[in-house]
Order: C-alpha cells, then structure tokens, then sequence
C-alpha cells in the first residue's frame, strides 16, 4: 500500500473502523476527521492518528465534546461547541499537483503541504 497525502479517516474516526495496520501502512501527512460532537473521533483511532502523522496533519470537523474524548490542536479543529454554526474544512490541491492546502475558515488556520 502506498503512503498517502490525504487520508479521509474511515468511519467517522470509529476505533472499530480504523486499523492500525491500514493506517500504519498508508502514514498520512494528514488525517482528516469528518466526526460530530458526540460521533466519531473515538480515542483509540486520534491517539494513532495523531502518533502516527504528529499534530501537525490531523483536522476534525467537530471536536469531540466526550468525557475521555483526544482531540487535534484547537486550531485545526473547525467546529469547536457541540451546537455549532457548521463550519467547514477546505482542502485545496494546486494546478500542478505539486502543493495541497488545508484551511479551516472558522479558526482562520492554513497549513500548506507538499505532495510526496
């Protein structure tokens, strides 16, 4: 299996969902989370997500708002109170395909990246 640029994590971040070994064998520069509040994101699968590719490439649509809950850095977390207003993540891939952004609008965060 080849490393990967982007991994859209499987399942919502469902501990079930996401092996290590896949997530081992495809090492992510970034890991992007489509979680709600008190769906997804489950503790085991950021705990290797955030091993695995460092702070510095896992995003989450929604932090998770459980008790024992591990969450990204707030910055890359676009949806932060578990009412919240639907913020979004952006991913962008230059012309090229030479470079790829992350932004999440909400926190005024961008993360550039250069493809493998």
């Amino acid at each position: 299996v080849p490393k990967v640029d982007v991994f859209i994590v499987d399942h919502h971040g469902v501990d079930l969902s996401n092996n290590p070994a896949l997530v081992k064998a495809l090492d992510p520069e970034v890991a992007i989370v489509n979680s709600g509040p008190r769906k997804g994101a489950e503790p085991e699968t950021m705990k290797l997500l955030l091993k695995q590719s460092g702070d510095v490439g896992v995003f989450q649509i929604h932090r998770n708002v459980r008790e024992g809950a591990v969450n990204a850095e707030p910055a890359r977390v676009a949806n932060e109170e578990e009412n919240c207003k639907g913020a979004y993540i952006h991913l962008k891939v230059d012309e090229r395909g030479a470079h790829f952004t992350v932004e999440v609008p909400s926190r005024q965060t961008v993360r550039e990246y250069d493809v493998r």
